[in-house]
């Protein structure tokens, strides 16, 4: 379940159902969440994946060939975000005020339905899973390190090692949009006119979208 969530708008998801051997055993399904009082809504969210997941068990009992014994072995959601152990540490576009478990919270969701309770579940930055899908597919081989770095709505970086994903601590690595840069002083006189504004872009001074801080 892929999560794509921004400023504006409400938040998306994408599923798939794959094989033991990563194919996809029919065709995505997508599903939008709309804002509770203009906020991302971490109920909806669980409650929008669980849907999702049981849209696609449906459809796949549809498809030629079905085997009525197939059995689901595990659930992965990805999302942009500083993620660790299944918390969403913080997130650019969620813009929640705390640290969000959402393993937990899609646990305790999923035990409203009988085939996804008790069902494995896995919570990662999206990037990082990009990595770890390229690693798997073939795409890094050869590689004892790699360095995967993304930049299309925002920064995001994965680091893989001896084929193995490395977080780092608390998830920290690599987070290379949250890198602290010291600029060296500027004189009023010589500093540059952009600003933030209509086909303007932003200054080195002016806020990062990250926080409001």
């Amino acid at each position: 379940i892929h999560l794509d969530q921004q400023h504006e708008g409400p938040d998306r998801l994408t599923g798939i159902l794959c094989g033991l051997d990563r194919q996809p055993m029919g065709p995505p399904a997508s599903l939008e969440i709309a804002r509770e009082a203009g906020k991302h809504s971490l109920r909806g969210l669980v409650q929008g994946v669980r849907r999702l997941i049981e849209d696609l068990l449906e459809r796949s009992a549809e498809l030629p060939g079905h085997d009525p014994h197939q059995e689901l072995l595990g659930v992965g959601v990805e999302l942009g975000g500083h993620l660790f152990r299944g918390r969403l540490i913080d997130s650019t576009h969620a813009q929640w005020s705390q640290s969000v478990d959402l393993s937990a919270a899609l646990k305790e969701e999923f035990g409203e339905t009988p085939e996804l309770d008790d069902v494995p579940i896995i919570v990662e930055n999206d990037i990082n899973a990009l990595a770890i899908h390229g690693y798997y597919e073939g795409t890094l081989t050869g590689s004892n390190t790699a360095l995967i770095v993304v930049l299309q709505k925002g920064v995001g970086g994965a680091l893989m090692l001896n084929g193995r994903n490395y977080h780092g601590i608390h998830g920290m690595a690599p987070e290379p949009g949250h890198i602290t840069v010291e600029y060296p002083v500027i004189s009023d006189r010589d500093r540059p006119t952009m600003r933030s504004g209509v086909g303007q872009g932003p200054a080195f001074d002016d806020a990062c979208a990250c926080s409001t801080k």
